[in-house]
Parts: C-alpha cells; structure tokens; sequence
C-alpha cells in the first residue's frame, strides 16, 4: 500500500470513523429533515452479517473491538505548478472511488450552499478555516454516498423509496418557503451560490437513500439496555444534561461614552469620568436611603435599558459585555444589590433581580435523550465500521492538490 502524505490521512480517518456526519445546507443554517425510521417497512432482502453481530455485542459487553482496516489508496501525480486560477485546469482535478469520479466542481457545488453561508465578517484566515472544514466534511460525504448509493437503490424496497421521494418534496417545500414562497427565486439563490437547485435536491436524495438504507441495516444490531443508558448518563451527564445558573440584573449603567463627545480628549474622558463618579455616588445614596432600585436605574443611569428600570433578561456567564459587572451578578443571592463597581469604560451598580442555579436533569428527566444520544452513536459506530469494511475492497484515487484547489476556488466564488 502506498504510503500517503499531504491530507490525505485526516480524511480518510474521518472517512472511516465519521461517516454520515456530512450535513447538507440549502437555504439558510436549519438542517435538512431527519429521515424518520419506516416502522413498517420491510426488512432488507440481505444476509445477516455477522462480524457486524459480534462487534455490536462486543461494544455492548465494553470490549474493544477490531480495528478498522485502511482503504486502499493511490494518489493521482499532477505538474506542480497548476495555477488555482485556470478553470479548465482545476476541473481536471478530483478524486475516484472505484468507478465513480467527482471532480472539485461536483465537490463544489455539493457545498455551495455551506460556503454561501460562511459569516462575511469573518477575517481572511478564519474563512480559510471554515471553508476548507466544510470542504473536507463535503469530501467525506460524498466518499460516503459513492461506496453505499448502488447497494442502497438495490435493496431498499418500492416502499421505503417512496418515503424517500415524499421527504424530497417536503423538503423542496421546505426550500420554496424560506425563499419567499417562489420556486423562481429559490433557483435563482442557487446559481447565485455556484450550484442548481436540481442539484442540490439530487445530492440530498442520494444522501437519504444512504441513511434511510444504513439506519433499516443496523436496526436489527442496534439494542440498548438500561445499564448502557446509565452508563452513558453517567459519563455524559454534567456536559450534555445540565443547565447553566442564569441571572437576571437589574443595572445603573453610568458608562464614560454616555456623557463625552464621539472623538473626545483625554481632558474630556478624565471629566467625563468624574462626571460619571458623581452620578453613580448619587445613585447610590439614593438606594442607600430606600429608594427602589428601578425608581433610581431611571433618574440616574445612562445604560440602554434605563428607561426598563434597567432590567436585562435572563441570561448565562459570557453574555455581558463588563466582565467584571457579570462576576458580581452571578456571586449575588436572589434580591442582593452589588456596592458600586468600576471599570475603565464606567461606574456600575448591580441587582441580582432572578437567579437561576445551575442544575444537573435526573436519570429518569434525561432518559429520553439519553437513548436517543446513544442510538444515535451505536449507529454512528456501526455505519463507520461498515465503511471500513466496504473500504477493503474499494480504491480510493486522490489528486495532491484537491483540498487546496478546492478551497482557492471556493474563495473566489464565495469570499465576500
């Protein structure tokens, strides 16, 4: 086997041990539907694997399983010096798996809508970033579908494709709707993202029939007992089913910016500080002699929301811009009122008016969810370890520069 350099490896480790995770974006950063199991369709035509058996009672009873073996791979030699610019050039350019050939074009407009949607405030290397992951995970999805698609149409019955066709207009609906309600504009979104919306509704059947066919395969494996739930629960309980403690303030804001001019002198913020400090020492004698504290928020504070009586909704730590004001906050009892706070932007004083303490869900609130989380990874595992077995017998051909090319077009298509 050769051995392969460049990127190659990540890729095809995630491949490998991340199948299914390539999520599809059309119109905005709602997912696709989730294909819904098809409790009454029949089961697949195919003989019982047991290798699959035994690695699913093998994770079941916590013993490792056999490592996935590697696909094989060659890489395509290219001249060194392609110039991401030449389109001619760069549609030469993709990757094989076995018989089927995506060029970074198809890759591209697979994950138009992705990239369409990356923040245009981002800086250049962040895009960079972003858009190279998207297209990476889009590599992975399309490997994916090319080893699973022809197996998948071949044993799913006329049943389960026709639910498969049913999600396809509910999600062409879908579409449609988020575009105003025109089918027109909705095509004329995708061009605009480097796509069409045939395509795009092509690339989302395929990816269905994959998951629909996958998940119908593994049900039969896919068995969890209450002491796996528990299991689960207990290592995943404090990251994934507690809520955070919340507050709500109640704020006298006198910020320096609220009483100096737009380009001020450091003559005008030093008065302007003083001017502040005056206003918050009142604000605070007139809460110290029993004057509500949003009676005072009105009369004194300068902060957004003084005509509220400085109420600010609930909210969780890192939500406030004062760091130092969110600290008080959250070390307050319910009804505490903080003594004045000062930072370099301003004088604050703060009320506890909610508090909401953290807390962890009980086995018996989170059993939901924790099935469901952990069917969820059963699947996942099984999927991965499928693919590794169709690996074995697949070739996977990539070209060097794919990863690179594929990104300097997607900046100059979707960098704003």
């Amino acid at each position: 086997m050769m051995v392969i350099k460049h990127n190659l490896i990540p890729i095809l480790i995630g491949v490998l041990l991340a199948a299914g995770c390539g999520n599809r974006h059309w119109f905005s950063r709602k997912q696709p539907p989730i294909i819904q199991p098809i409790e009454q369709a029949a089961p697949l035509d195919e003989p019982r694997d047991e290798a699959l058996v035994v690695a699913a009672d093998e994770r079941a009873a916590g013993a490792p399983t056999t490592k996935p073996a590697e696909p094989k791979v060659r890489t395509i030699a290219e001249p060194a010096d392609v110039d991401p610019r030449n389109a001619k050039v760069i549609g030469a350019y993709g990757f094989q798996v076995n018989n089927t050939y995506i060029t970074i074009e198809e890759l591209l407009s697979s994950a138009a809508n992705a990239l369409a949607e990356l923040p245009p405030h981002l800086s250049e290397d962040a895009f960079r970033r972003q858009a190279l992951w998207i297209i990476q995970q889009e590599i992975q999805n399309q490997i994916r579908i090319a080893l699973i698609y022809d197996e998948a149409q071949a044993r799913l019955a006329d049943g389960q494709k026709k639910y498969i066709d049913d999600e396809i207009q509910k999600t062409l609906q879908a579409m449609v709707a988020e575009a105003g309600g025109s089918k027109s504009r909705l095509e004329q979104i995708q061009i605009e993202r480097g796509t069409t919306l045939d395509d795009v509704l092509r690339e989302q059947r395929r990816r269905m029939t994959v998951d629909l066919y996958m998940h119908i395969k593994f049900k039969p494996l896919v068995q969890v007992s209450r002491s796996m739930l528990l299991d689960y629960y207990n290592r995943n309980a404090a990251a994934e089913y507690s809520t955070p403690a919340r507050v709500s303030m109640q704020l006298i804001s006198v910020p320096i910016s609220a009483l100096a001019p737009a380009r001020a002198s450091e003559d005008q913020r030093l008065a302007a500080r003083s001017e502040a400090r005056g206003l918050i020492d009142q604000a605070k004698a007139a809460l110290d002699s029993g004057e509500s504290f949003g009676a005072v928020a009105k009369r004194f504070s300068k902060g957004p929301r003084a005509g509220d009586e400085g109420v600010w909704p609930m909210m969780e730590a890192g939500n406030f811009k004062e760091e130092a004001v969110e600290k008080a906050a959250f070390s307050l009892q319910e009804g505490q009122v903080s003594g004045i706070i000062e930072t370099p932007d301003g004088f604050y004083i703060v009320k506890a008016l909610k508090v909401e303490p953290a807390k962890v869900a009980s086995f018996e609130q989170a059993q939901a969810q924790v099935e469901k989380a952990l069917t969820k990874e059963l699947y996942a595992k099984l999927d991965a370890e499928y693919i590794s077995k169709k690996s074995k017998t697949t070739t996977i051909s990539f070209s060097k520069m794919l990863e690179e090319l594929a990104l300097q077009k997607a900046i100059q298509k979707h960098r704003k």
